[in-house]
């Protein structure tokens, strides 16, 4: 009997040892999303789903077998995010350095043709030569910004006396302004899919409801998103998404948005009454039920890929938030009726 007491203790002392180290770990998880450094809205967004996914499943399902499964998928989704956050400050760094040393050198041009204000444009050049030496992108746009406009002010103070060195610094702001709007443009992209991103889909549809046009919203969310990813990996999940955005964007019109919203998850802002919008969302239910065929390391793979769509009008006086509820609750009610993948209607070949 006291060897059974024992054994029971033992178990007992193992099991809260367990439960310990279960907790910390899942605290280090909500950690690691909570705190990761937000490079855009939409990629970090991705990301803290992914890691918020894995905290879930642990909670529904704590086992020891599930807790060493997490460690591959907790590492794949740290070095997926890594490479694409990496991959995407190089571009912004690039863009905004070429474009401050370019502004750089045309405030130097113009200060070697006007000795009043030679002095005030040699320091703003030294100024912008060393913001684009720096290391942070959010100070060097946010100088860049500022430069435009400080050049505008100077090339009008100095415009009597420099009548054609002036035109032609007008037509360089002009590119200038041309650029930074691109960047701008840049900004409100989705890194994976080029759609609008969630921030960019907000004030599209906040600008709707200040409109007063009759309007609804499609909340669109792929079924077993996460068995694709887990079967065939994230890559392979981002062209399934990229397929599924270009499917969107070209069963609707030029007038409406498409963006995404998170995740597997997208937002249509579809303009019109009521009824034109469920005729929208059945056909669209219908075009994004499909299999894909993913070439991976030279061997094909069957993925089925279905859709369902919440659909939500906008009523006079209601928030974004009730209306997006709303689109919510239908989404899932779809969801729950459906229940399964729909038939396999035709066909997409996505490489990795």
């Amino acid at each position: 009997m006291l060897s059974i007491k024992k054994a029971i203790d033992k178990a007992d002392r193992d099991d809260q040892r367990y439960q310990t180290v279960l907790g910390c770990y899942m605290a280090a998880i909500s950690g690691i999303a909570d705190q990761a450094v937000e490079v855009t809205p939409d990629l970090t967004s991705d990301y803290r789903l992914t890691i918020r996914a894995l905290h879930r499943d642990l909670c529904e399902s704590p086992g020891i077998e599930a807790l060493i499964q997490s460690r591959a998928t907790l590492i794949r989704a740290l070095e997926d995010y890594r490479c694409k956050a990496a991959v995407c400050l190089s571009k912004k760094e690039e863009d905004l350095r070429a474009m401050l040393v370019s502004l750089a050198d045309a405030a130097e041009t113009l200060s070697g043709h006007n000795d009043r204000h030679s002095d005030r444009l040699r320091t703003f050049t030294q100024h912008l030569q060393i913001v684009a030496r720096g290391d942070d992108l959010y100070a060097m746009r946010r100088e860049l910004t500022k430069a435009v406009a400080d050049l505008n002010v100077a090339r009008d103070e100095i415009g009597h006396d420099n009548g054609s060195l002036v035109e032609g610094m007008h037509k360089q702001l002009a590119a200038f302004q041309k650029r930074l709007e691109r960047t701008e443009e840049l900004a409100a992209r989705d890194f994976v899919t080029g759609l609008l991103n969630r921030g960019a889909g907000e004030a599209r549809l906040a600008a709707q409801l200040k409109g007063g046009d009759p309007f609804s919203v499609f909340l669109v969310d792929l079924d077993n998103f996460k068995q694709i990813n887990d079967r065939f990996g994230h890559a392979s999940g981002d062209q399934v998404l990229k397929s599924v955005a270009h499917t969107i964007a070209h069963r609707v019109r030029s007038s409406d948005t498409v963006c995404r919203w998170g995740g597997d998850e997208f937002l249509v802002i579809i303009t019109g009454d009521e009824t034109i919008a469920r005729q929208r969302a059945a056909q669209l239910c219908e075009s994004l039920t499909f299999r894909c065929k993913l070439v991976i390391l030279g061997e094909m793979h069957d993925a089925d890929v279905s859709a369902s769509v919440g659909i939500s009008q906008f009523r006079a006086g209601e928030s974004v938030a009730d209306l997006l509820a709303r689109a919510d609750s239908d989404l899932y009610r779809h969801k729950r009726e459906n229940g399964t993948v729909r038939n396999v209607s035709n066909t997409l070949v996505v490489k990795q």
